[in-house]
């Protein structure tokens, strides 16, 4: 039984092996068309960092918000936030090393779309306020998910909760 098993795995790991095929490429391979950069120690009390593109276009650019896991900071992962940038997004993520309960996330997308319609704004009309993902490491996965879920508005076309 024992020699079945370990057969079984084998064939598992050869199947897995070659089921990525063979043009894959990593993320780090896959730069985006954008050129980035970082504006640290902006947004609510100078606690955030933003990674985008260089250059805005109008109404282009959906928003992702980090949260980090504990004790953690943006430059921690900047090369993750840079590549997402490089791809039109604009990154916010805050400083504060304990943000699973969401409120830092909420706080920093609130504020870049605040952003979005003040005209003297470098964001002025350049975001999508629609199209918002939060993702999170660790705790700040928690944060993700509570930040989410605090602004959670379900679509009239969606009837799974109602």
């Amino acid at each position: 039984m024992k020699i079945f098993r370990t057969m079984l795995c084998l064939i598992i790991a050869i199947l897995m092996m070659y089921a990525v095929p063979s043009y894959a490429t990593t993320w780090e391979d896959a730069t985006g068309l954008y050129s980035t950069t970082v504006v640290g120690d902006t947004g609510p009390d100078n606690m955030y960092y933003i990674y985008r593109p260089q250059a805005l276009r109008s109404n282009t650019h959906p928003i992702v918000v980090f949260c980090f896991g504990a004790g953690s900071h943006p430059k921690n992962a900047a090369s993750l936030l840079t590549q997402l940038a490089s791809h039109g997004v604009v990154v916010i993520a805050g400083t504060d090393p304990y943000q699973e309960d969401g409120s830092q996330a909420n706080a920093g997308v609130n504020w870049l779309i605040g952003q979005n319609e003040i005209s003297k704004s470098e964001y002025y009309q350049n975001l999508i306020p629609s199209r918002v993902l939060a993702i999170g490491h660790s705790k700040g996965g928690n944060g993700a998910m509570w930040a989410s879920i605090k602004n959670y508005k379900p679509s009239p076309l969606c009837t799974c909760f109602k």
